[in-house]
């Protein structure tokens, strides 16, 4: 048995309580990945077959190869509705299902009333979404908040004697990403970045870090919360009517990014170098190579705006302004 230490230097975790209570969900699962979520999940579930979408993330697609005998994709369409035919599906068979930016719900629901617990939600992109005990949820922290890796998954499945067998990831090597970009620029650190992301996707499933959780317990989650609500209103205002998709938020909904859809191309790199840092989602997948012309139109025109909880007033409004110049002088 290791001897608890006692005094000594002080340390992150003892500096306050809590200021969530997101561990004190019921089935909840620590992860160092949403990707290992999704890996332990189909080990429990074994399934033979699962439908999963075209357009999602590389790390998912090989996931599925890695772990599922036969995976089918389907491609989705302008309301992110699966294009699949009706299905009949065994007990061997599950639908995996992408909650896009936390800001369509509806496909989901409606895949829940037709299939119930056959469904998988993946909620990387919308971190505060909920669904029924019995539907699996995987999500992704980092995504929304300043943590360097971490996931959960919520499912009634007996996966405690696989979550047991895993080692526990140590991250704080990597909590200098958390700070770089405010003590230099997120433009200077960017390929270091880009090396950390890489590094993550190599790792095995492993339980979630005590560095990852500490950082976890000191997010208000609900003040997040409210301002990506606010900041995401506040941007439909102003450029709404230019957007190319007719998008808003429903009770629920909280946004991970604004979904900004333009007919010109040259947009997102005109965002990015004038330092609004937009990401494609999702650069095209070997594993699933197939595209539809909504897709395409998706990975290259689809500028996600920034509405986190770091943005003030005044950055939406600078943000959005740009916006409206840079199309404004296309048309010209």
């Amino acid at each position: 048995m290791i001897r608890k230490e006692y005094g000594g230097y002080n340390v992150f975790s003892a500096d306050r309580d809590a200021r969530n209570s997101f561990y004190t969900k019921r089935n909840l699962y620590c992860l160092n990945l949403a990707r290992s979520g999704l890996e332990l999940l189909l080990r429990a579930r074994k399934p033979r077959r699962v439908y999963a979408p075209y357009y999602t993330c590389h790390s998912v697609h090989e996931v599925l190869m890695k772990m599922v005998p036969q995976v089918r994709y389907y491609h989705i369409d302008e309301e992110f509705y699966p294009i699949i035919p009706d299905l009949k599906l065994s007990d061997d068979q599950l639908i995996l299902v992408n909650n896009y930016f936390g800001v369509f719900h509806r496909p989901i629901i409606f895949l829940i009333e037709k299939y119930g617990s056959k469904v998988i939600v993946d909620n990387s992109q919308s971190f505060y979404s909920s669904f029924p005990d019995d539907i699996d949820q995987i999500f992704s922290p980092r995504k929304l908040f300043g943590v360097t890796d971490g996931g959960f998954v919520l499912t009634n499945a007996d996966i405690t004697e696989l979550y047991q067998g895993l080692e526990t990831d140590q991250s704080a090597g990597r909590i200098k990403y958390l700070f770089v970009g405010d003590e230099t620029s997120k433009n200077e650190g960017y390929a270091e970045y880009l090396q950390y992301r890489k590094r993550l996707q190599e790792l095995e499933p492993m339980k979630m870090s005590v560095s990852t959780r500490e950082i976890f317990k000191t997010i208000d989650i609900e003040y997040c919360k409210r301002k990506r609500i606010m900041n995401f209103e506040r941007m439909n205002e102003l450029i709404g009517k230019y957007n190319q998709m007719d998008i808003s938020i429903e009770s629920g909904q909280v946004p991970m990014c604004y979904p900004f859809l333009s007919m010109r191309h040259s947009l997102k790199q005109d965002l990015i170098k004038s330092r609004v840092y937009v990401p494609t989602y999702w650069p095209m997948s070997q594993l699933a190579s197939e595209i539809s012309c909504f897709e395409k139109l998706l990975r290259n025109n689809l500028c996600c705006l920034p509405v986190d909880q770091s943005m003030t007033g005044d950055d939406i409004q600078a943000v959005s302004e740009l916006v409206v110049e840079m199309i404004n002088d296309s048309d010209v």
